[in-house]
């Protein structure tokens, strides 16, 4: 599970880059002007399966990232019941955000515009419901470094408020990076704790 976990994020990356090589070289994709899920279309790229495969593949991956990452948060608040609550709640949302994602490879911007956009928004905005709601639990209960949960806090709520405004696609790859900034740490973080258990519980067990 630990390999799976710390290669989500990067598998996902490199399809994404993969994808835009193509769409650049051989297709009119144009970063200021497209969106990401427009590298799934052939208005913009020849190969859009490169795209819509990524967004189907990559929830099965992210799957061992936040199946990891829920055993460790839980297992901090496990004896709170009112954030123990709170926890289940929010992986429930990236439950619901990782289905949605793998529907945006099936229903891509070429079969139906109007099916992709509400899958996107069922990505979207339970993911950053879910990853504030985390974050601000990972800062009270010091679980991981604080810099982790000021960027799922307010780096990625800042950039989905900007997005939400302006619409442009630019934002939504500001949003993948503020992603990339604190999922990658998180995951290798992860990888390398060797419990799942609060730090002062392993110190009372020795």
């Amino acid at each position: 599970m630990n390999v799976l976990t710390i290669l989500a994020i990067p598998l996902f990356l490199l399809g994404l880059i993969i994808a835009l090589i193509f769409a650049y070289l051989l297709g009119n994709y144009n970063i200021f002007l497209n969106t990401i899920s427009e590298l799934g279309s052939f208005n913009a790229t020849p190969f859009p399966i490169i795209m819509n495969g990524t967004f189907m593949i990559s929830p099965i991956f992210l799957s061992f990232f936040f199946i990891k990452l829920f055993k460790i948060v839980f297992n901090y608040v496990r004896e709170h019941k009112r954030l123990k609550n709170t926890i289940v709640f929010a992986f429930s949302l990236f439950g619901i955000m990782n289905i949605a994602f793998f529907l945006t490879g099936i229903f891509n911007v070429d079969i139906s515009r109007l099916y992709h956009n509400i899958c996107a928004s069922f990505v979207f905005i339970p993911l950053l419901i879910g990853e504030v709601i985390v974050g601000i639990v990972i800062l009270i209960q010091k679980i991981f470094h604080p810099y982790i949960s000021v960027l799922m806090i307010f780096g990625q709520a800042l950039a989905s408020i900007l997005y939400f405004i302006i619409q442009s696609p630019l934002l939504e790859w500001i949003i993948f990076f503020v992603l990339l900034t604190w999922g990658v740490p998180l995951s290798i973080k992860m990888v390398k704790r060797k419990s799942i258990f609060p730090l002062q519980e392993v110190e009372n067990m020795l």
